[in-house]
């Protein structure tokens, strides 16, 4: 049997605070609107940004801004139950349960189903099929 290599505390410690500023500078971005939760969900999805793969999907709706507490459990309530995880707590619903590969994007679509489309007035009346009136 052979023992596991020796790490030091330094190093591992280095590693947390270095997790921890990644997460924090992300959080500060989205809540800035510098990026928005897909771009976030992207780096998660990489190497560089594994450790957001720890942030829960209420830190991810509350920095998003604009929601109050009712509404962000309400549509972390409505994931769950379309995501037939009920038995799951609000707390272990992270950026990493959404990705996670073995639902193969299932989790990752309720999410995207359950935001609101953004609604985008025309930029004149009858938009595309009729030609703008001069003037606008």
């Amino acid at each position: 049997m052979t023992t596991p290599p020796f790490v030091p505390l330094r190093s591992l410690r280095q590693g947390q605070r270095a997790a921890l500023r990644l997460r924090a500078e992300w959080l500060e971005a989205l809540h800035e609107g510098l990026v928005t939760p897909v771009d976030l969900f992207r780096h998660a999805a990489t190497i560089d940004g594994r450790p957001l793969l720890a942030l829960t999907l209420r830190q991810i709706l509350t920095h998003a801004g604009g929601l109050s507490g009712k509404t962000i459990h309400t549509r972390l309530t409505r994931l769950r139950a379309r995501c037939g995880a009920d038995r799951i707590s609000m707390r272990q619903l992270t950026v990493g349960w959404l990705l996670d590969s073995r639902c193969r994007g299932r989790r990752l679509a309720c999410w995207f189903s359950l935001q609101p489309s953004i609604q985008r007035e025309p930029p004149w009346t009858g938009f595309p099929f009729t030609p703008q009136t001069r003037g606008m």
